[in-house]
């Protein structure tokens, strides 16, 4: 009987610390900070503010910034917002709502490689290929 009892008061702990734990968590993407799903050169992002962010290079901007310039990327294209207990989510885009980003630096990602190959030919090719990548940090979030 007193083991029952036992039992019954360990599940009770165990059930308030969990609401406890689930209770202390945000419902946003990333906490209390301001988050938004975004659009930028046909793929879909999630970022928040100071968030760091690996892209496709985008065309008109090159190179990586230099100390006299720096490049600055804004995407209309948002199609959620989360800030605080806000939420906003477009269909399919939020009006008025843009997300600001400035590029960080400009690498190579890594190397892929492809194998052609013509049986009892003797042809055999490896052809290697790196794609470049603008890492970008999400500066602000209007809406």
């Amino acid at each position: 009987m007193d083991n029952e009892k036992k039992d019954d008061s360990t599940k009770a702990r165990e059930k308030n610390k969990k609401k406890e734990r689930n209770s202390s968590k945000s419902d946003t993407l990333f906490g209390d900070l301001p988050s938004a799903i975004f659009e930028l050169g046909g793929k879909q992002f999630i970022g928040s503010v100071g968030c760091l962010l690996e892209v496709d290079t985008i065309e008109p901007l090159g190179s990586a910034p230099t100390e006299k310039s720096s490049h600055k990327i804004k995407s209309d294209k948002v199609l959620f917002i989360s800030s605080g207990g806000q939420t906003a989510v477009g269909a399919p885009y939020i009006a008025n709502a843009s997300v600001e980003c400035s590029l960080v630096s400009s690498r190579k990602g890594p190397k892929l490689l492809t194998y052609k190959k013509i049986r009892r030919g003797g042809y055999t090719k490896k052809i290697g290929h790196r794609q470049p990548v603008a890492i970008i940090k999400v500066d602000q979030i209007n809406f």
